[in-house]
């Protein structure tokens, strides 16, 4: 029933990841809704893989196949393996099945961290760009900032971003780093391994790092 959904942008849903989807694939990973902010416009929803269209409150699982559309509310989702997605204004989050299995999908301004004591959980991926594995003590935050190009502000410890090839091996793209901003372009009509490319590289300015921290990092923003 995939069909049924598109993103924001009116493309297809689950059509960003070209590889063949592997069958056998399975999660037993819940994402909890934990954090709504009030409403002062179009709400929240989620819509399910029946295309029905549910309002977001704290509590609600998010399944696999719908999608959650913040539109101008923040919401806030914690995943039972230790992770932690603070999603702005007009963001997407989903569960998809992917090459790397089944995973969460999101899009828009997304804060992510890791609480758990496991070395590496999978962080998931963001749709028009790449993976990233999440473990204690790393904090990204993506957005895209143009129609080809996504970027990484990394905050503390080092986290390395990555992709899968047409034949399924994943590959290192680059190590987002402590403090610093990756701008990537994506060309997406050359294959896997010549698709993305790093366009800037620098350190965050003192301005930067004190925007993420005071809305996506304070915890009085989420609750």
């Amino acid at each position: 029933m995939d069909a049924l959904l598109k993103y924001q942008d009116k493309t297809e849903f689950n059509t960003h990841d070209q590889h063949k989807k592997l069958g056998h694939q399975s999660s037993n990973v819940s994402y909890v809704v934990t954090f709504v902010s009030n409403n002062y416009g179009k709400r929240a929803i989620f819509t399910d893989l029946n295309g029905v269209t549910h309002k977001i409150e704290s509590g609600i699982t998010i399944s696999e196949g719908g999608l959650l559309e913040t539109n101008n509310q923040r919401v806030e989702v914690r995943a039972s393996s230790g992770i932690t997605f603070r999603l702005d204004k007009n963001s997407e989050f989903s569960i998809e099945r992917t090459i790397a299995g089944v995973v969460p999908v999101y899009y828009g301004k997304v804060y992510i961290f890791g609480t758990s004591n496991n070395e590496f959980v999978d962080g998931g991926k963001y749709r028009t760009s790449c993976y990233n594995d999440i473990k204690r003590g790393i904090n990204l935050l993506i957005m895209n900032i143009c129609d080809n190009v996504d970027a990484y502000y990394g905050l503390d410890e080092e986290a390395v971003i990555y992709e899968y090839d047409e034949s399924g091996k994943k590959f290192p793209l680059f190590i987002s780093g402590e403090l610093t901003v990756t701008e990537l372009k994506k060309d997406k009509n050359t294959y896997m391994r010549n698709r993305y490319s790093v366009v800037k590289q620098r350190e965050m300015t003192d301005l930067e790092i004190n925007k993420i921290y005071s809305y996506f990092v304070n915890p009085v923003n989420w609750r």
